[in-house]
């Protein structure tokens, strides 16, 4: 499928003005499918197109990790009284997850009039679109300016919102309903010192294809078949890239990732791999001290991953599971690439020196010319269980624009002169 337009994004840059101007522009429907929705100013943007007589639904995730925000259900409550339609993707209590179609509800697009889609890494919260853009999550996100992109992204978005009795609208409990003592006055956006600079970037006739997980981002996946591809070079950027997949005995021997593999058989075939990974300290910081005096790490979060509340309710097993966090990740693959030489190397983003909040980007760079920009963190659940959108653009145009924001990500997290 060729895309007439696409509109390429970054966040801290500059994605709040692309996905608040997308919202603004809307004259009938605008149908939202995203994990979590807590910043008051995205929020003001559906206010203001009910206020044109715009049809709004948006679909959440229930149960995020590690609870619905405050300001996610005051905003429900503000656009439900002005006739949107706001439903979550329920689950009786946190630990059921098995009684759904999917584990998590984790997909972040919206489809504007049927006619252009958004999508991309990003929540719809302050730290995934700042209003700010000196600080914020590293995250990438495109609009697809055509009508038939569009509309495949409305057949998810009317797909899942037909799961019987997996929903469940605002209101309808006291766990979907707004605490009456929230304010929403205090505020909610920060300041830093990353300076943007991007701004968005325009490119026509782009061939594109889809990836909805678990439709296809595994089997018969045009994501793994461009990644397997690769003539010269792979950049990726990921909140998380799980070391290896499945359960006991809990070995990357032999329950390996087929993305851990599919990177590994690049390297060893002479290309050049470079991963950028999220630095999972500041999740386990117990009471993580402000940063300049300013930031509370445990507050720029827009999502944890899963990895970290891995194991957490099950009593019946109390074999301890190794890591397979990003630590894991790194020593892993950076031992196979000293032992046999390869050209493959993982660094962890530097997030003080680059001023920036997490890396929460799902996303890579083949050769120059494809870009897959999407919600998939790189492990078991998003793959295989997880309701999860994305986009291959071949551009070389779009993949220059991103090389540059991972250049700077790249070479602020290490050693400025070197490649590796």
């Amino acid at each position: 499928m060729t895309v007439k337009h696409v509109v390429a994004a970054a966040s801290p840059d500059n994605n709040f003005a692309v996905l608040t101007n997308l919202l603004d522009s809307a004259t009938e429907s605008i149908h939202t499918s995203v994990y979590q929705l807590d910043n008051l100013a995205i929020g003001e943007a559906y206010e203001r197109a009910l206020g044109r007589g715009v049809k709004v639904q948006i679909l959440l995730e229930g149960s995020p990790i590690p609870k619905i925000p405050q300001a996610e259900l005051y905003i429900a409550k503000r656009l439900t009284s002005r006739g949107a339609k706001v439903h979550f993707y329920d689950r009786a209590k946190d630990s059921d997850r098995g009684t759904r179609t999917f584990k998590y509800f984790h997909n972040k697009f919206t489809v504007v009039d049927g006619r252009r889609a958004i999508v991309g890494s990003a929540n719809y919260g302050n730290n995934g679109h700042p209003v700010d853009n000196s600080f914020g999550n590293r995250e990438w996100e495109v609009v697809l300016d055509d009508s038939n992109a569009a509309q495949l992204f409305d057949e998810a978005f009317n797909h899942d919102r037909g799961l019987t009795g997996e929903w469940a609208a605002y209101g309808s409990s006291p766990r979907y309903k707004a605490d009456p003592s929230f304010d929403p006055s205090q505020p909610k956006t920060r300041s830093g010192h990353y300076e943007a600079r991007l701004e968005p970037f325009d490119a026509y006739d782009v061939p594109t294809k889809t990836v909805f997980a678990p439709e296809n981002s595994l089997d018969d996946s045009p994501m793994l078949a461009v990644l397997e591809h690769a003539q010269e070079t792979v950049d990726v950027e990921q909140l998380n890239l799980e070391t290896y997949w499945g359960g006991k005995p809990y070995n990357p021997e032999t329950e390996d990732s087929p993305l851990i593999k599919s990177l590994l058989s690049l390297a060893r075939a002479g290309k050049a791999v470079r991963i950028l990974l999220n630095n999972d300290a500041v999740f386990h910081e117990p009471q993580p001290k402000p940063l300049a005096g300013v930031l509370d790490l445990m507050a720029l979060f827009d999502e944890l991953p899963e990895h970290l509340f891995r194991g957490v309710d099950d009593d019946s097993d109390d074999e301890p599971k190794p890591k397979r966090d990003n630590y894991a990740t790194r020593e892993y693959l950076g031992k196979i690439a000293q032992r046999e030489n390869l050209r493959i190397a993982v660094r962890l983003l530097d997030f003080k020196n680059c001023g920036l909040g997490v890396l929460h980007n799902k996303a890579m760079i083949v050769d120059g010319n494809v870009t897959f920009v999407s919600s998939l963190n790189w492990g078991e659940s998003p793959m295989k269980f997880n309701r999860e959108a994305g986009v291959l653009l071949k551009s070389s145009p779009i993949a220059t624009y991103y090389s540059k924001a991972f250049e700077y990500d790249w070479r602020c997290s290490g050693r400025p002169r070197s490649f590796f």
